[in-house]
Formats: C-alpha cells, structure tokens, sequence
C-alpha cells in the first residue's frame, strides 16, 4: 500500500504537468516507469510549452519586473493574475540548466526564450535547487518501488 505522502506527490506531478510547470525531465523519467498521468499525455505534452501560453506568461513577468525592479520571484509567489508565476520561473531556470547541459538538445527552453529572458536581464542561478531536486527524486524512487511491487 502507497503510503498518503506519495499519493499526494503523484497529484502534485499531474497537477504540475496541468499548469505546464513540470520540466521535460521529469515527464520523461516519469513516463520511463509507466507513470499514468490520466489523460493523453502526448497531447497534453505538446499543449504545456505551446508558445502562445510561454508568452503569456512571460507578459506577466515583465509587468512583475516593471512593478518590482527585477524577475527575482519567489516560487510561492501568487497575485491572483497569473497564481503559477514564481513556479514557471523557477522551471524557465531548470530548463535552462537542462538546455545548457545538454547543448540545446531537449527541454522546452529554446534559445530563442532565453535571448528573451536574458534581454530582461533574467538571472539564471539563485541557488537552493539541490534540496529541491534531492526531495523529488527521493520521492520519484518511491514510486519506482510502489510500481515494480504493483
């Protein structure tokens, strides 16, 4: 039996990949153990960094940025207008560490995004990920076990 922590995990992926803020990565070490997002995931992964939703979002972070003085925002920040834009920042940062490992090669932030984001002097490297990715891959190990034993 699952324990109630994982089963509240496996909602926040899903929930996350619904927002369009859980990384090309993750989908795909997910999707790698059979993860059932419930719902046709192709579809919803073309859907989740469709261009019209990135500079959707992006608008917002210029506001933010003209109203606050940078794009420094936290993950937890929520003015009612666009409630996921700390996290889609903290994803547009991790998708650039996953395009600048892997040259460019996958991952939803093309170079043209980041031109952009670098032309608003977005800054790339705030720290504190590695508890953050230590604390979801513990929790994606867990799943591995409840899969291979269910």
């Amino acid at each position: 039996v699952a324990s109630p922590k994982l089963g509240k995990w496996v909602n926040t992926q899903r929930q996350q990949l619904k927002k369009g803020i859980l990384s090309e990565e993750r989908i795909g070490k997910l999707e790698s153990i059979g993860f059932k997002w419930g719902f046709n995931s192709q579809e919803r992964r073309s859907q989740m960094f469709d261009d019209e939703q990135w500079q959707t979002v992006f608008q917002r972070l210029l506001k933010y940025k003209k109203e606050y003085g940078d794009a420094n925002i936290p993950r937890s920040f929520n003015d009612g207008d666009t409630p996921h834009l700390g996290i889609w920042v903290f994803h547009q940062r991790r998708q650039y560490n996953t395009f600048s490992k892997t040259s460019g090669s996958q991952g939803s932030l093309t170079q043209e995004r980041i031109d952009k984001l670098n032309k608003i002097g977005f800054v790339w490297d705030l720290g504190r990920q590695d508890d953050y990715d230590a604390a979801w891959m513990a929790k994606f190990e867990d799943m591995k076990s409840f899969k291979k034993k269910y």
